[in-house]
């Protein structure tokens, strides 16, 4: 449902309210709660209607079956788990009980990811029980998710891989890392165009490292590099500048290229990312017990346009980055930064196939499980308890008679 605007989802309507009227911030779980089922019944009646424009009126009699991927860090922070989020659309009507016209699947967003991914590589060997990693970068975090493939594609059937783990790696704000890195830069080395007044007054110099100058230059910092960044979409000009002014009292200022951006602020903060990424592989705590094959690096935390020219270079430095990085680790992995988003891909991929997540609605949810089966035999006031082995589906599959022995089956 990627046509429906959400953007007035919840803006406000009414007019009688002051442009005084006192907004509050609030964690209490109670309005938020609220706020969650407020936003999925809206969010549902968008739906409906979207579906009665596109189906008519009938749609009701139909099945809808509805594929969720949501973000892990939200999943981890609002709703909690996959079970809560589930519980939330019932509570909020959008499935309800007893139900058989109406069914979901949820996910966390990428879970899905290996079908596109041998679609897009198809050169590379996915084989069965081998491990990659997907990093999903965002504006303060990375999702790093360590899939196992558990099917390998076959004719009319795609590949597909569980995720046996799931972490999430906090990072500082990129764009705050990007500025504070140019203002150091520009503390040791930086070229002043004085103002009129102050060109005829030799010797005028400026303190970069005093508390007023650093506020006026850095307040004014982040909005100037997003706007270099967004005048360099078509073609990418490596002298393009921002002009800051050094104090409000005269027209002094300094210029910064898009050149210095990229060589001083961009590229730390990309090597610091791969730093977060790469050490999964040798932390023990992460997936250093597994041999990963592939790592595949999604995410734009710098929200450049997709596609533009600026977008390119930041992928192609990320590339290199991470390449780099795996040659000093002295790893095997091979590293991919596609250029399209995680949905990018599947739209794809998904072009005249069947919709995201069909398989899940036929064969259910691939999860892991344990190798083994273990009975123990506990004694209750000198009786021993007989011990039954039932299977999935509900079949006895053998018992265990009262004669005091302990069991393990496979």
């Amino acid at each position: 449902m990627a046509n429906i605007e959400m953007d007035d989802l919840f803006a406000s309507k009414d007019e009688s309210c002051g442009s005084d009227s006192k907004l509050f911030t609030t964690c209490h779980p109670g309005y938020m709660y609220f706020f969650i089922i407020t936003y999925l019944h809206c969010l549902n009646k968008q739906i409906e209607k979207k579906l009665e424009s596109d189906v008519g009126s009938n749609w009701r009699a139909n099945n809808i079956w509805y594929g969720v991927s949501v973000d892990k860090k939200l999943l981890d922070t609002v709703f909690g788990s996959i079970k809560n989020l589930e519980k939330s659309f019932f509570a909020s009507g959008i499935l309800r009980k007893d139900d058989e016209l109406r069914k979901a699947k949820l996910c966390t967003r990428g879970e899905e990811i290996l079908p596109a991914l041998q679609h897009k590589y198809q050169h590379l060997d996915f084989r069965l029980k081998s491990y990659f990693v997907v990093a999903q970068i965002s504006s303060k975090h990375i999702q790093l998710s360590l899939h196992q493939v558990v099917k390998l594609a076959s004719p009319g059937e795609d590949p597909a891989s569980i995720i046996i783990q799931d972490e999430i790696i906090h990072i500082h704000g990129v764009y705050d890392i990007l500025c504070k890195s140019i203002m150091k830069s520009i503390q040791v080395n930086c070229q002043v165009d004085y103002c009129t007044t102050h060109k005829s007054q030799e010797g005028t110099q400026y303190d970069f490292q005093s508390l007023e100058i650093y506020n006026n230059i850095y307040r004014n910092l982040k909005p100037c590099v997003v706007e270099l960044f967004e005048k360099n979409k078509s073609n990418l000009d490596m002298d393009s500048k921002i002009q800051l002014d050094i104090n409000t009292k005269c027209d002094c200022s300094i210029s910064i290229s898009l050149c210095d951006i990229i060589e001083v602020g961009l590229m730390s903060v990309i090597e610091s990312m791969t730093t977060d990424i790469l050490s999964s592989l040798t932390n023990k705590r992460l997936f250093g017990n597994y041999v990963p094959n592939y790592i595949f690096v999604f995410g734009d935390p710098f929200n450049l346009a997709q596609g533009s020219k600026i977008h390119i270079a930041y992928t192609m430095i990320m590339q290199k980055a991470i390449d780099d990085g795996v040659y000093i680790k002295e790893k095997d992995t091979k590293i991919f930064v596609p250029r399209e988003s995680i949905f990018q891909l599947l739209e794809t991929f998904l072009l005249g196939k069947k919709p995201y997540m069909f398989e899940r609605f036929v064969t259910g949810t691939l999860c892991q499980v344990s190798s083994n089966t273990y009975g123990i035999r506990i004694s209750y006031s000198y009786c021993l308890i007989p011990f039954t082995r039932i299977n999935s589906d509900g079949d006895i599959k053998n018992t265990i008679p009262d004669d005091g022995s302990f069991v393990i089956s496979y």
